[in-house]
């Protein structure tokens, strides 16, 4: 039966543009396989990699299904593990742009391209220009509110760090570490669970037997976690460091996979992250105006990544209807059997 599933984003949409982690998770060297998918929008590349999870549920150790950060409910890639082998299927598409490496030996394209009319496709040439046209501009404008968002959440975390108590911090490390069993390993391996769109901030679940909060004020929280985690790296523990999706050098969770402890944000905390912070009223006043530009700058964000989702779907539309799918579903079959093989399964 499945073990572990573990569900996360390789991409996000940050202050400082689109950010891709899918170098650091599909290295070549370290797969037995990796088919990397090709086509246009609504070819079938995401349904194509969900049928394959249903396909080896109940039959793999571990599976992990990577979520599009602009459209959480897509899917950007899979791995699949069993035996100590792994075999991971991904889009190949913008705006993380994959090919093979090892063709033949580990990578494979799959081209969803040669089922789709071509004909059809030519006739509606002006229009997918256009709605890529308006799409790249909508991208454009998303990651300019994006970017003014990040220059005051810069000057707002400056305030705070100029009043964080980080030797307060580091004891409440000790005190939290110490009873817990950490492996010296040292492996610090980064995960983002959050991914903001065109719904904002989008959270995946993520299960562990204990949790440690940490009271749900971004800013100090996430200077409290950083503090964290610069604990664990000092002792060389390993853990999984999830990053906060807008700004991945700051942390938003940690999870200690041997002590299945998990320390992030909730609403009940254990810990009160304001008392590690002289914040006086005066820094309140500084940061009044950095905490309004910094909302609205996220809304109107979201309000063009929505708008940029709306366009993708105009040409999710056009392109089905140009897909013969049941050719996707001939190459669901042998990539199954593939994969089975492969994996011992």
């Amino acid at each position: 039966m499945l073990k572990e599933n573990r569900k996360y984003f390789a991409a996000a949409n940050t202050y400082n543009g689109f950010v891709s982690y899918f170098s650091d998770i599909f290295k070549p060297d370290e797969y037995e396989r990796i088919y990397v998918i090709k086509g246009g929008p609504g070819t079938g590349k995401s349904s194509l990699m969900r049928n394959i999870v249903s396909c080896f549920n109940d039959k793999a150790e571990e599976i992990q299904e990577i979520y599009c950060s602009s459209d959480p409910n897509s899917l950007d890639g899979i791995i699949i593990k069993n035996k100590g082998k792994k075999v991971a299927i991904i889009d190949g598409t913008a705006p993380h742009e994959k090919d093979t490496v090892y063709p033949g030996v580990i990578d494979e394209i799959i081209y969803l391209g040669e089922n789709w009319d071509s004909r059809f496709l030519l006739g509606q040439k002006e229009t997918i220009l256009s709605i890529n046209k308006g799409k790249a501009e909508a991208y454009r404008t998303a990651y300019s509110y994006l970017s003014q968002a990040g220059k005051a959440a810069e000057f707002i975390k400056d305030v705070h760090y100029t009043k964080f108590n980080k030797l307060k911090a580091k004891n409440k490390a000790e005190e939290l570490f110490s009873s817990i069993n950490c492996s010296g390993k040292g492996k610090i391996t980064p995960r983002l669970l959050s991914s903001f769109g065109k719904y904002g901030n989008y959270n995946l679940t993520f299960k562990s037997d204990k949790l440690i909060s940490l009271s749900n004020n971004t800013f100090c929280s996430n200077i409290i976690l950083n503090c964290f985690s610069e604990y664990l790296i000092s002792k060389g523990y390993s853990f999984y460091r999830f990053l906060h999706v807008l700004s991945p050098s700051d942390t938003d969770a940690i999870f200690i996979k041997e002590a299945k402890t998990i320390i992030t944000k909730n609403d009940i905390p254990d810990i009160a992250s304001e008392e590690y912070f002289n914040l006086t009223p005066y820094d309140f006043e500084r940061m009044k105006c950095a905490y309004t530009i910094h909302d609205m700058a996220l809304e109107e964000a979201k309000r063009w990544f929505n708008i940029a989702s709306d366009l993708h779907f105009r040409l999710e539309e056009l392109y089905s209807s140009a897909m013969d799918f049941t050719k996707n579903n001939d190459i669901l079959l042998k990539k199954s059997e593939e994969i089975r093989t492969i994996l011992d399964l």
